[in-house]
């Protein structure tokens, strides 16, 4: 949860003169093999797993973390994750082959994402420096 918190507070939080918090209350540890919600269970929200639109669909670096990860904590169950949407993905397809004891991830990524979080610290890095070299 702590990964899509920091895509939601992250993103507003690196425009010029965006979204403000405060970093001593809200701290964030994103953990891509951490415990996963279910805003589902027990609810009304019951809508069920989203299909891909494609086989090829852009997947966050974070869920190739998770796929790569060891058994994690699933809701209330620890297993593999291993979405029942994905198992057609090209980069993720090797996970659900029976056949694989150790299947390794796709090398090279087809479909990974930019990595976003990279460019911002770039750009928050280049705006320190240019602040600092002003005096």
């Amino acid at each position: 949860m702590a990964v899509a918190i920091e895509n939601l507070i992250g993103t507003p939080t690196r425009i010029p003169d965006g979204l403000k918090h405060d970093g001593t209350v809200l701290r964030l540890h994103p953990d891509p093999a951490g415990p996963q919600h279910n805003e589902q269970k027990d609810s009304w929200l019951a809508f069920g797993l989203r299909k891909l639109p494609n086989t090829k669909a852009i997947m966050h670096k974070s869920v190739y973390r998770r796929f790569e990860a060891g058994p994690v904590v699933l809701f209330d169950a620890t297993g593999k994750y291993r979405p029942a949407n994905m198992n057609e993905h090209v980069d993720f397809i090797q996970y659900y082959d029976p056949n694989l004891k150790d299947p390794q991830p796709a090398n090279p990524a087809q479909c990974l994402a930019d990595d976003i979080e990279a460019r911002w610290e770039k750009a928050k890095a280049t705006a320190t420096r240019n602040d600092s070299s002003a005096y």
